[in-house]
Protein backbone atom coordinates (compact mmCIF):
# COMPACT_ATOMS: atom_id res chain seq x y z
CA UNK A 1 0.00 0.00 0.00
CA UNK A 2 1.63 3.15 -1.05
CA UNK A 3 0.24 6.53 -0.77
CA UNK A 4 0.65 8.09 -3.75
CA UNK A 5 2.23 11.95 -4.49
CA UNK A 6 -0.88 13.54 -6.11
CA UNK A 7 0.25 16.66 -5.75
CA UNK A 8 3.77 16.77 -7.31
CA UNK A 9 3.93 19.31 -10.38
CA UNK A 10 1.00 20.86 -9.16
CA UNK A 11 1.87 22.11 -5.71
CA UNK A 12 5.64 21.30 -5.63
CA UNK A 13 8.06 20.63 -8.58
CA UNK A 14 8.01 17.08 -9.79
CA UNK A 15 11.60 17.22 -11.05
CA UNK A 16 14.37 16.04 -8.33
CA UNK A 17 16.06 19.27 -9.83
CA UNK A 18 13.86 21.74 -9.18
CA UNK A 19 12.49 19.97 -6.67
CA UNK A 20 15.79 20.39 -4.68
CA UNK A 21 15.79 24.51 -5.21
CA UNK A 22 12.38 24.84 -3.87
CA UNK A 23 13.41 22.78 -0.98
CA UNK A 24 16.71 23.46 0.27
CA UNK A 25 19.48 22.02 2.17
CA UNK A 26 18.62 20.01 4.85
CA UNK A 27 21.34 18.93 6.91
CA UNK A 28 21.85 21.09 9.95
CA UNK A 29 20.58 19.84 13.12
CA UNK A 30 19.33 21.68 16.39
CA UNK A 31 16.63 20.88 19.16
CA UNK A 32 13.63 20.53 17.86
CA UNK A 33 10.61 17.94 18.51
CA UNK A 34 7.70 19.71 17.17
CA UNK A 35 5.78 22.15 15.22
CA UNK A 36 3.52 24.09 13.78
CA UNK A 37 3.57 24.57 10.03
CA UNK A 38 2.10 25.62 7.09
CA UNK A 39 0.70 22.88 4.39
CA UNK A 40 0.06 25.86 1.40
CA UNK A 41 2.21 24.58 -1.95
CA UNK A 42 6.27 25.03 -1.39
CA UNK A 43 6.18 27.72 -3.52
CA UNK A 44 4.77 29.18 -0.43
CA UNK A 45 5.55 27.26 2.21
CA UNK A 46 8.89 25.72 1.60
CA UNK A 47 10.91 28.64 3.75
CA UNK A 48 8.98 27.80 6.64
CA UNK A 49 9.42 24.22 6.79
CA UNK A 50 12.94 24.41 5.75
CA UNK A 51 13.90 26.05 8.77
CA UNK A 52 11.89 23.18 11.30
CA UNK A 53 13.95 20.36 9.47
CA UNK A 54 16.91 22.03 9.96
CA UNK A 55 16.65 22.53 13.69
CA UNK A 56 15.50 18.94 14.05
CA UNK A 57 16.74 17.20 17.09
CA UNK A 58 19.17 14.63 15.90
CA UNK A 59 17.37 11.97 17.98
CA UNK A 60 14.05 12.21 16.64
CA UNK A 61 13.81 9.34 13.29
CA UNK A 62 10.17 9.62 12.88
CA UNK A 63 7.84 12.79 11.81
CA UNK A 64 3.91 12.27 12.99
CA UNK A 65 2.08 14.95 10.83
CA UNK A 66 -1.26 15.55 11.91
CA UNK A 67 -3.60 17.31 9.09
CA UNK A 68 -7.29 18.76 9.48
CA UNK A 69 -8.94 17.11 6.03
CA UNK A 70 -9.30 19.69 3.34
CA UNK A 71 -11.68 17.58 1.15
CA UNK A 72 -13.70 14.93 3.43
CA UNK A 73 -15.70 14.89 5.96
CA UNK A 74 -14.10 13.12 9.38
CA UNK A 75 -15.86 12.72 12.93
CA UNK A 76 -15.54 15.13 15.52
CA UNK A 77 -13.54 14.08 18.27
CA UNK A 78 -11.54 10.93 16.08
CA UNK A 79 -8.13 10.64 14.35
CA UNK A 80 -8.22 8.67 11.20
CA UNK A 81 -6.02 6.80 10.28
CA UNK A 82 -4.85 4.78 7.50
CA UNK A 83 -3.08 1.44 6.40
CA UNK A 84 -0.26 2.53 3.79
CA UNK A 85 3.05 1.38 4.47
CA UNK A 86 4.94 3.91 2.28
CA UNK A 87 4.31 7.15 0.85
CA UNK A 88 6.17 8.31 -2.73
CA UNK A 89 8.02 11.24 -2.99
CA UNK A 90 10.02 12.09 -6.07
CA UNK A 91 13.33 11.64 -4.38
CA UNK A 92 11.60 7.89 -3.55
CA UNK A 93 9.28 6.48 -0.63
CA UNK A 94 9.40 7.17 2.64
CA UNK A 95 8.49 4.04 5.03
CA UNK A 96 4.86 4.80 6.78
CA UNK A 97 4.74 3.34 10.74
CA UNK A 98 1.32 2.11 11.28
CA UNK A 99 -0.09 4.40 13.98
CA UNK A 100 -3.66 3.86 15.51
CA UNK A 101 -5.11 5.03 18.50
CA UNK A 102 -7.70 3.83 20.52
CA UNK A 103 -11.02 5.56 19.17
CA UNK A 104 -9.14 6.19 15.44
CA UNK A 105 -10.81 5.13 12.01
CA UNK A 106 -8.90 3.67 9.25
CA UNK A 107 -10.34 5.70 6.36
CA UNK A 108 -7.28 5.68 3.26
CA UNK A 109 -9.01 7.60 0.99
CA UNK A 110 -8.94 10.43 3.21
CA UNK A 111 -5.34 10.69 3.76
CA UNK A 112 -4.54 9.97 0.29
CA UNK A 113 -6.31 12.75 -0.79
CA UNK A 114 -4.75 15.27 1.84
CA UNK A 115 -2.19 18.21 0.46
CA UNK A 116 -1.93 18.94 5.00
CA UNK A 117 0.42 15.90 4.70
CA UNK A 118 1.89 15.50 1.46
CA UNK A 119 4.08 19.15 1.51
CA UNK A 120 6.01 18.08 3.85
CA UNK A 121 7.10 14.45 2.85
CA UNK A 122 9.85 15.85 0.50
CA UNK A 123 11.37 17.45 3.32
CA UNK A 124 10.93 13.47 5.76
CA UNK A 125 12.80 12.01 2.42
CA UNK A 126 15.42 14.27 2.08
CA UNK A 127 16.31 14.25 6.51
CA UNK A 128 15.92 10.21 5.63
CA UNK A 129 13.08 9.88 8.24
CA UNK A 130 10.14 7.30 8.79
CA UNK A 131 6.31 9.33 9.24
CA UNK A 132 3.42 8.02 9.95
CA UNK A 133 0.08 10.41 9.59
CA UNK A 134 -3.18 11.47 11.26
CA UNK A 135 -5.99 13.81 10.63
CA UNK A 136 -8.54 15.33 12.91
CA UNK A 137 -10.40 18.61 11.66
CA UNK A 138 -13.09 19.49 14.34
CA UNK A 139 -13.89 18.93 18.00
CA UNK A 140 -17.05 19.02 19.58
CA UNK A 141 -15.64 20.30 23.15
CA UNK A 142 -12.77 21.39 24.44
CA UNK A 143 -12.12 19.06 26.75
CA UNK A 144 -11.97 16.96 23.83
CA UNK A 145 -8.05 18.06 23.35
CA UNK A 146 -6.86 16.27 26.56
CA UNK A 147 -8.67 13.29 25.18
CA UNK A 148 -7.18 13.25 21.94
CA UNK A 149 -3.69 14.40 22.94
CA UNK A 150 -3.87 11.40 26.22
CA UNK A 151 -4.74 8.84 23.02
CA UNK A 152 -1.76 10.35 21.09
CA UNK A 153 1.01 9.75 24.61
CA UNK A 154 0.00 6.67 24.21
CA UNK A 155 1.65 5.85 20.61
CA UNK A 156 4.35 8.97 20.99
CA UNK A 157 7.82 7.42 21.55
CA UNK A 158 10.86 9.42 22.48
CA UNK A 159 12.37 9.35 18.97
CA UNK A 160 9.35 10.93 17.08
CA UNK A 161 8.57 14.65 16.03
CA UNK A 162 5.33 15.49 15.49
CA UNK A 163 4.08 18.34 13.13
CA UNK A 164 0.81 20.25 13.49
CA UNK A 165 -0.10 20.81 9.97
CA UNK A 166 -1.84 24.27 9.08
CA UNK A 167 -1.82 27.49 7.50
CA UNK A 168 -3.13 30.52 9.64
CA UNK A 169 -5.78 33.35 8.75
CA UNK A 170 -7.34 33.24 4.86
CA UNK A 171 -8.61 36.19 4.52
CA UNK A 172 -10.75 38.20 1.92
CA UNK A 173 -13.74 38.15 -0.09
CA UNK A 174 -12.44 34.71 -1.48
CA UNK A 175 -12.65 32.88 1.98
CA UNK A 176 -15.56 34.75 2.81
CA UNK A 177 -13.64 36.36 5.91
CA UNK A 178 -12.76 40.12 6.15
CA UNK A 179 -13.33 41.48 9.79
CA UNK A 180 -10.28 43.72 9.18
CA UNK A 181 -11.47 45.62 6.61
CA UNK A 182 -10.33 45.26 2.71
CA UNK A 183 -6.57 46.58 4.07
CA UNK A 184 -6.03 42.72 6.14
CA UNK A 185 -2.54 42.68 6.10
CA UNK A 186 -0.82 44.37 9.30
CA UNK A 187 -4.21 43.13 11.42
CA UNK A 188 -3.73 39.56 10.21
CA UNK A 189 -0.31 39.10 10.98
CA UNK A 190 -1.31 40.46 14.41
CA UNK A 191 -3.80 38.56 15.05
CA UNK A 192 -2.08 35.24 13.71
CA UNK A 193 1.06 35.99 15.73
CA UNK A 194 -0.92 36.32 18.80
CA UNK A 195 -2.75 33.36 18.60
CA UNK A 196 0.84 31.64 17.99
CA UNK A 197 2.11 32.99 20.85
CA UNK A 198 -1.04 31.62 22.70
CA UNK A 199 -0.14 27.94 21.68
CA UNK A 200 3.14 28.22 21.73
CA UNK A 201 2.58 28.86 25.50
CA UNK A 202 0.32 26.30 25.98
CA UNK A 203 -2.80 28.55 26.79
CA UNK A 204 -5.30 26.28 24.72
CA UNK A 205 -8.36 27.56 26.44
CA UNK A 206 -7.69 30.99 25.12
CA UNK A 207 -6.63 30.59 21.35
CA UNK A 208 -9.23 27.96 21.37
CA UNK A 209 -12.26 30.87 22.21
CA UNK A 210 -9.98 33.57 20.03
CA UNK A 211 -9.06 32.01 16.90
CA UNK A 212 -13.27 29.92 16.64
CA UNK A 213 -14.54 30.83 14.16
CA UNK A 214 -11.80 31.99 11.99
CA UNK A 215 -10.09 30.26 8.96
CA UNK A 216 -7.39 28.96 10.92
CA UNK A 217 -7.65 25.10 9.19
CA UNK A 218 -5.68 23.26 11.60
CA UNK A 219 -6.34 25.08 14.80
CA UNK A 220 -6.96 21.44 16.49
CA UNK A 221 -3.97 19.59 15.46
CA UNK A 222 -1.95 23.12 16.83
CA UNK A 223 -4.05 23.04 20.27
CA UNK A 224 -3.17 18.79 20.56
CA UNK A 225 0.20 19.32 19.73
CA UNK A 226 0.69 22.09 22.03
CA UNK A 227 -1.16 19.94 24.91
CA UNK A 228 1.70 17.02 23.60
CA UNK A 229 4.53 19.47 23.98
CA UNK A 230 3.22 20.57 27.06
CA UNK A 231 3.17 17.24 28.37
CA UNK A 232 6.63 16.36 27.32
CA UNK A 233 7.89 19.35 28.80
CA UNK A 234 9.14 21.34 25.88
CA UNK A 235 9.24 24.71 25.52
CA UNK A 236 7.48 26.50 22.62
CA UNK A 237 8.17 29.78 21.02
CA UNK A 238 6.98 31.42 17.61
CA UNK A 239 8.70 31.12 14.71
CA UNK A 240 8.78 32.14 10.82
CA UNK A 241 5.59 34.31 9.47
CA UNK A 242 4.64 36.24 6.44
CA UNK A 243 1.70 36.12 4.23
CA UNK A 244 1.05 34.44 0.42
CA UNK A 245 1.21 38.69 -0.47
CA UNK A 246 4.69 38.65 1.10
CA UNK A 247 6.02 35.77 -1.33
CA UNK A 248 3.83 37.32 -4.22
CA UNK A 249 5.18 41.45 -3.37
CA UNK A 250 1.42 41.73 -3.89
CA UNK A 251 -1.76 43.90 -2.22
CA UNK A 252 -4.02 41.25 -2.83
CA UNK A 253 -7.20 42.05 -0.16
CA UNK A 254 -7.60 38.21 -0.52
CA UNK A 255 -4.25 36.36 0.85
CA UNK A 256 -3.20 33.28 2.76
CA UNK A 257 -0.99 33.79 6.68
CA UNK A 258 1.51 31.28 7.26
CA UNK A 259 2.81 30.95 10.80
CA UNK A 260 5.14 28.45 12.15
CA UNK A 261 5.58 27.43 15.97
CA UNK A 262 8.64 25.24 17.57
CA UNK A 263 9.13 23.56 20.79
CA UNK A 264 12.26 21.73 21.80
Amino acid sequence: MIRRDIFKGLWYPDCTKELDETVGKICEVGKARNAVLPHAGLFFSAEIIRTFFNTLSSSIKRIVIISPSHYFMTLDDRFTVSSFESAATPYGNIDILPIKTRSSLENDKVIAREHGIEMFLPFIKKKGLDASFLIISHISELNAIDKLTDELEDVITEDTGVIASSDFTHYGDRFGYMPFGKEGDVKVKEFDRMIASLISSFNIKDAYEKARGGTICGLVPALIVSRLSERKGLSGHVGKGYTSNDVLRDHDSSFVSYQSIIWE
